[in-house]
């Protein structure tokens, strides 16, 4: 029933508006009633852009009451060992402080997961009731979506907009007095994490990152957290807990492979699956079947400790502990494992019937890979965290590139004016374009990029595709994306660039 409340309330206020004869919107709505529409167009003209700030006002009087953007669903199990972390963050929160999570450089140590379950805390919502705003960013970000993502909650365009600084600045006005939570996880650079930061004076932010530099800029020393990789007791209760059978088999053998991965909850999970060696039926509309163990779990603790005994750093384990569990799996399943590294990693996701669609793969054969918790599943879709992307991305045959592209460009092409569906989809679009052919993207994203105002993309794209063009001695290209250039520039303002 929130809809209903909202416009009702819009439409009210709006009404108000057009009844205050000082009020652009009354002119406005009086050319719309004049006998010579022409003439009384042309006495208003000057207000357009009062009518726009006006309206704009307005929508901020009447913006939704709690707000909850791109924040993933709370994790199904608790997590272990993380008590005395995750009471010293809600007391930062709640204080008014902005911490930023960082480690050693080592991925999978479970930074996204810690935010996830803050964003989910009761003591959070109490204080800070207003909502949680979430941005991805990841090795290759897209802020002006995210940014885009977060207007639309606040019922605010940014098209107009080419800057991301100016952008965050006109959120930040929107969003006035509210508390609300601004998690920005995954930065790989600070000028990414700091174009999602806002200056509105309610606003409690949360970074998470890998470089310990970008938390010191981001939040400064003293909000600085460490997130270490978890003590030796509640690593070995993770992996109990998904390989109870293993564990309970050999329990010294199962405390040593905690050990050799150091400990890091991503290594930790990946094993488990391959310990355990269970199908697990994920998708609900496939029939429930019985745990099928693929060997003895004593051979299985066996091969892992020969596998992975030797490797000499934390990371090396991790990667290891990938592989392993690959190399355990059916032929069919390899080969889908291999595929899904055409998709974009996290914090980009993908549907079911993409991933069927590019690797070719039966849903039992991709929910065999979310058992081994190689490709992970929420909310009716799938994501590939960026470390197992790592290893999955140097194998991924050609001809599945190519499948993916077509798949995407498919979406794009089935209705180029559905701005909301190709926004959910937009960033396994950009990783398609990385892979070659701008120009196609160039063309079927014209649409949509210069109604989402996603300029640095377009110029990016365009100078790509004109590259493409001279390559090929094709003047007639050259000549359409020159033309192309020109309307970006002119719609940004850029008079002389545009001629």
């Amino acid at each position: 029933d929130c809809l209903p409340r909202f416009l009702d309330r819009l439409g009210a206020e709006m009404q108000r508006a057009a009844q205050d004869m000082e009020s652009p919107l009354h002119n406005f709505w009086s050319v719309l009633v004049a006998a010579d529409t022409q003439a009384a167009a042309g006495q208003t003209l000057s207000e357009v852009q009062d009518i726009r700030l006006l309206l704009q006002q307005t929508l901020v009087r009447v913006q939704p009451d709690f707000l909850w953007v791109n924040v993933p669903p709370k994790p199904s199990a608790p997590l272990l060992g993380r008590d005395d972390l995750i009471a010293d963050l809600l007391a930062r929160l709640s204080a008014g402080h902005s911490p930023a999570l960082s480690t050693d450089g080592l991925p999978g140590v479970g930074k996204t997961a810690l935010a996830v379950v803050l964003a989910h805390d009761a003591r959070v919502r109490d204080a800070l009731p207003d909502g949680v705003l979430w941005g991805g960013l990841g090795v290759n970000p897209d802020v002006v979506t995210v940014q885009n993502q977060w207007a639309a909650a606040l019922g605010v365009d940014l098209a107009d907009e080419p800057a991301v600084h100016r952008r965050a600045e006109r959120l930040s006005r929107v969003l006035g007095d509210r508390r609300v939570l601004v998690v920005i996880d995954d930065a790989w650079t600070i000028e990414a994490a700091q174009a999602l930061r806002l200056s509105s004076p309610q606003v409690v932010h949360l970074l998470t990152t890998r470089d310990r530099t970008i938390a010191r800029a981001f939040a400064g020393a003293g909000q600085q957290v460490h997130v270490p990789e978890l003590a030796a007791v509640p690593a070995y209760e993770l992996l109990a807990r998904l390989a109870h059978e293993a564990c309970a088999a050999d329990p010294d053998a199962a405390r040593a492979l905690v050990q050799a991965v150091g400990e890091l909850p991503l290594a930790i999970e990946v094993l488990g699956g391959y310990l355990a060696g269970h199908e697990l039926t994920v998708f609900p509309d496939l029939a429930p079947e019985a745990f099928a163990a693929l060997g003895d779990a004593r051979q299985r603790l066996a091969l892992a400790t020969e596998r992975l005994g030797g490797q000499t750093g934390k990371k090396e384990s991790l990667e290891a502990v990938i592989r392993l569990s690959v190399d355990a799996l059916p032929v069919e399943a390899a080969a889908a494992f291999w595929a899904l590294g055409a998709f974009a990693p996290k914090p980009a996701t993908f549907d079911r019937a993409a991933a069927q669609a590019v690797t070719q793969a039966e849903a039992g054969t991709l929910a065999l890979l979310v058992g081994r918790n190689l490709v992970e599943t929420a909310d009716g879709v799938l994501a590939v965290h960026q470390v197992v992307h790592d290893v999955m991305a140097g194998a991924v045959p050609g001809e599945v590139v190519e499948r993916h592209r077509e798949y995407y460009l498919d979406v794009v092409d089935a209705d180029d004016e559905d701005w909301r569906r190709i926004e959910t989809v937009y960033e396994q679009v950009r990783f398609a374009a990385d892979a070659g052919n701008k120009m196609r993207f160039v063309d079927a994203l014209e649409t949509y990029q210069t109604r989402r105002g996603i300029w640095g993309d377009r110029l990016a794209w365009l100078a790509a595709a004109l590259a493409e063009a001279r390559g090929a001695g094709d003047r007639n290209a050259e000549a359409r994306k020159l033309n192309e250039y020109g309307f970006v520039y002119s719609a940004l303002g850029d008079k002389r660039q545009a001629l």
